[in-house]
């Protein structure tokens, strides 16, 4: 029975530290998560963004060809 109280210490330990590094990654893991919601959130901006752009384009488009409509000014 003595010689399984060493063993039992070791075993503690290691749970502990098993337990200590979950805390760590799901720490870490928190973070990440912040970040890739800020990225998705850059992400969705610059996408409103040049669909402004392309809805520009298409309508300077239009008035070009409006005002010019045998082809000059392309």
């Amino acid at each position: 029975m003595t010689a399984l109280i060493p063993i039992v210490v070791f075993l503690a330990g290691q749970f502990s530290m098993a337990i200590w590094w979950a805390s760590k990654v799901s720490s870490q893991l928190d973070t990440l998560s912040g970040e890739v919601k800020g990225t998705r959130a850059e992400v969705a901006s610059l996408r409103d963004e040049v669909q402004n752009h392309d809805t520009a384009i298409a309508v300077m488009r239009a008035v070009s060809k409006g005002q010019h409509p045998n082809g000059v000014g392309k």
